[in-house]
């Protein structure tokens, strides 16, 4: 009886809580996407028009990618941020960036529109997932990111 009252205890201080509902973008454009290299996850930009996805509030989405095999029938989201992106000035993309300690991921990136090197130099913002399985906007002097249009004229 005594650990069956403790179990109470610890249900009703918060020792235990219910999943969260999952996050659903239903009715969203899918503007990008990519497979993080070597897992099972995905980063995904959707908005509510395609031209959102340019000029809006678009919807930055770190993803569990679904696995046929085991009967996953979709991707699940797992956390998402917004932003807002100006046509005029910005893009957001999906790049390879390296850390300080040279350890390389995938991010989001806001960046401005003329990017004339291999290396993009105009990043507004940036975003990429922890081991919480979280979105986290990291500090632009803490990565160093590839662009993934240079040389494609």
């Amino acid at each position: 009886m005594k650990n069956l009252l403790l179990l109470v205890v610890v249900l009703l201080a918060g020792g235990f809580s219910a999943p969260p509902p999952p996050i659903s973008l239903k009715g969203h454009f899918l503007c990008a996407g990519a497979v993080i290299d070597g897992t099972d996850k995905g980063l995904t930009c959707y908005a509510l028009t395609q031209s959102s996805c340019r000029n809006g509030t678009a919807v930055l989405a770190y993803e569990q990618l679904a696995n046929k095999e085991k009967g996953q029938p979709a991707n699940r989201i797992v956390d998402t941020v917004r932003v807002k992106v100006n046509s005029a000035k910005q893009a957001l993309s999906i790049t390879t960036c390296t850390d300080p300690s040279g350890k390389r991921r995938s991010y989001f990136v806001l960046i401005s529109l003329k990017q004339p090197g291999e290396h993009l130099s105009g990043i507004q913002r940036a975003w990429t997932y922890n081991a919480k399985d979280e979105l986290v906007e990291v500090p632009l002097k803490m990565v160093k990111c590839l662009n993934g249009d240079y040389g494609a004229e």
